[in-house]
């Protein structure tokens, strides 16, 4: 299984769990391959259309 879309802390809407967090959570459900995917910094106001914060396999 592979994961091409996930986001992290640096992400304005990634979840807070740390990178080796989502590593080992990915290893034990069986993904072969995660790709972190990061967005710019928002302008401030912007409000996050981001229905959740938490990557999608947790």
């Amino acid at each position: 299984m592979k994961d091409g879309h996930v986001h992290t802390p640096f992400c304005p809407h990634g979840s807070e769990d740390a990178l080796k967090t989502y590593v080992e959570k990915a290893i034990s459900l069986g993904y072969t391959s995660v790709t972190f995917t990061e967005h710019a910094p928002l302008p401030p106001g912007f409000q996050d259309p981001a229905p959740a914060k938490i990557a999608p396999w947790r």
